[in-house]
């Protein structure tokens, strides 16, 4: 560690993303503990963990502080999520979708394409980027009816991907799935199932 950088742990220690005390990014109490689930439909929706006050400000930190160390708790979420996919479908490659270019301008990187790539399972798959059609506005501050309308037509698929997982980070209302969804489809494509980190509810 150079010297600036250990004067500047001495000065302002890492502090957990959830709990904000010192030394650790992420305490290990503060580690929502996975719980996987599955909801059934055409294609079934795969979960690790509901979605969270904890979790809300660990994603948060890792998606807009950068703090991209964070990481390794999330592809512990994600390899784990995606071995008990395979106990129950046979995907053959793992679809995830662009940043809006504010968005990559923000932050840098794609947050799960990150993750897909240090994922020791997901490794072992064919990844395919759904390209934008166009620039979309920020998913967060938007209706339940204008995040349909913001995501429709928005992403551009390959012709003729068979298989499909799909996955994101996060799903509140799932336009960002469906959308994902029909733009393999409507190329020939075919999507077994799809995957996020953390399901959340729609008030």
């Amino acid at each position: 560690m150079k010297t600036s950088q250990l004067a500047l742990e001495i000065l302002f220690p890492t502090k957990c993303a959830v709990c904000a005390k010192p030394p650790s990014l992420l305490c290990e109490a503060c580690k929502p503990f996975p719980s996987i689930e599955v909801e059934k439909g055409d294609p079934p929706l795969w979960s690790a963990l509901r979605y969270s006050e904890s979790f809300s400000k660990i994603i948060n930190a890792y998606k807009e502080s950068n703090r991209t160390a964070i990481a390794g708790y999330l592809v512990f979420l994600l390899d784990g999520l995606l071995r008990e996919i395979q106990l129950h479908h046979d995907f053959q490659r793992i679809v995830f979708a662009d940043s809006s270019r504010k968005n990559y301008q923000k932050r840098g990187f794609n947050p799960v394409f990150l993750l897909l790539r240090k994922s020791s399972v997901a490794g072992k798959f064919p990844i395919t980027k759904l390209d934008l059609a166009r620039q979309t506005l920020d998913q967060a501050a938007l209706s339940r009816e204008d995040r349909e309308k913001n995501l429709r037509n928005a992403f551009i698929s390959p012709k003729n991907i068979q298989g499909c997982l799909i996955l994101d980070d996060v799903t509140t209302t799932g336009a960002t799935l469906a959308a994902m969804t029909e733009a393999v489809t409507l190329a020939g494509g075919s999507v077994t199932a799809r995957a996020v980190l953390a399901k959340s509810f729609w008030n």
